[in-house]
């Protein structure tokens, strides 16, 4: 069977944007191999998330990041990918708590991460999994992962949908349509509405 690739987009990095210093696609950055080994940083042996834990403890350990202008790396997205398909739903080996769990206990904030760019990746990350797996899902399966998240959430950022990088003006680099799904989520778990909303829409198997 043929699969339909598409061209999604090119990304470049700005200076002025501190957001994207924890962008998490291992594939936009090289890195220096003596940093690596000094601090032991490797990939997280997990289905879902292996290269974020990566990426962001790099970036927590280095001195210094380069940005260059040009386009270097094309994304080509395949419908078939393991992304695309088995991680699109609730599944045991594909955890998001493992790798929340590990950027909790690991991930230090004395650095090129400050305490609040951490807490925020973790809420923006538990909202994007809950989104991400939401079609896909079955209603009780994804409501009952949807109560695991916001109870981890709360346990560590008891006020986290408060938080103050939360904002449809900020953070400064973040794509609006991250912007915008962190932003509606927030304001609809204050209301109350997150859970029987977004589950009615999860109509997969479980």
């Amino acid at each position: 069977r043929q699969l339909t690739l598409s061209l999604l987009r090119s990304m470049r990095f700005r200076r002025d944007e501190p957001f994207l210093r924890i962008n998490h696609f291992v594939w936009a950055h090289l890195y220096r191999t003596a940093l690596l080994k000094d601090h032991g940083i490797r990939f997280l042996k997990t289905g879902l998330g292996e290269d974020i834990y990566f990426t962001l403890m790099a970036y927590a350990h280095a001195r210094k990041a380069v940005t260059i202008p040009d386009t270097g790396y094309r994304w080509i997205d395949n419908p078939s990918s393991l992304s695309n398909s088995r991680q699109r739903r609730v599944r045991e080996e594909a955890d998001p708590f493992l790798l929340m769990n590990r950027l909790w206990e690991d991930l230090p904030t004395d650095g090129a991460v400050t305490e609040a760019e951490k807490t925020y990746f973790l809420i923006r990350y538990g909202v994007w999994y809950l989104l991400f797996t939401l079609r896909r899902t079955g209603k009780g399966q994804w409501q009952a992962q949807y109560d695991r998240m916001t109870a981890w959430l709360r346990e560590r950022i008891p006020d986290f949908p408060r938080h103050r990088m939360i904002s449809l003006f900020g953070p400064k680099g973040e794509p609006m349509g991250i912007r915008l799904s962190v932003w509606g989520f927030a304001l609809l778990y204050r209301l109350g509405l997150a859970r029987p909303l977004l589950g009615a829409l999860a109509r997969g198997r479980s």
